[in-house]
């Protein structure tokens, strides 16, 4: 979040003084992968950026969703252990595909017109269903073979025609 008159640029929680009666226009500066959804607090209501006239204490919130798929993980990363990789900002009861590959490329998703995943020959790992919140997870064993091994990981929201970002990990 940065402010104008300058003063405040913070990437989670802070404070700032301003003399009473000035005007500040607060802006919420989502990081790569993440939209803006809400002003809650003392801007709730209002859209990016938020003004206030500073004529007392001021609380105030914002609220950030992942802006489509928000692919993370594997989650320790490890070859030889159970590993987990989490998806964020999926529609809720949607089946979440999740698709591996070891090649760089491009790949169309059947059944959704100009819509790939950047990856050659990639091969679907497995699936969950979105709770209600949007989130969705695989976990499964990365042999221990795979060490060294690079691989690129997105997940598909086949109903929505919707892909993640690109997760590429090196086992070590």
């Amino acid at each position: 979040m940065t402010t104008r008159p300058s003063g405040l640029d913070c990437p989670e929680n802070c404070v700032a003084e301003y003399a009473s009666g000035i005007r500040v226009s607060l802006t919420a500066r989502p990081d790569p992968l993440w939209e803006f959804e809400s002003w809650g607090g003392a801007c709730a209501g209002q859209g990016n950026p938020c003004l206030l006239i500073m004529d007392a204490d001021h609380l105030v919130t914002a609220t950030f969703v992942p802006a489509g798929l928000l692919l993370t993980g594997p989650t320790p990363g490890l070859a030889g252990a159970v590993n987990t990789l989490e998806v964020l900002g999926a529609t809720p009861g949607a089946t979440i595909y999740f698709v591996s590959a070891f090649t760089e490329g491009s790949k169309a998703v059947p059944g959704c017109p100009g819509v790939t995943v950047a990856m050659q020959d990639p091969k679907i790992r497995g699936t969950d269903v979105a709770d209600e919140s949007g989130h969705a997870s695989l976990s499964g064993l990365v042999p221990g073979k795979a060490s060294g091994r690079t691989v690129l990981l997105q997940a598909v929201e086949h109903a929505s025609c919707t892909v993640s970002n690109v997760v590429e990990h090196t086992f070590p």
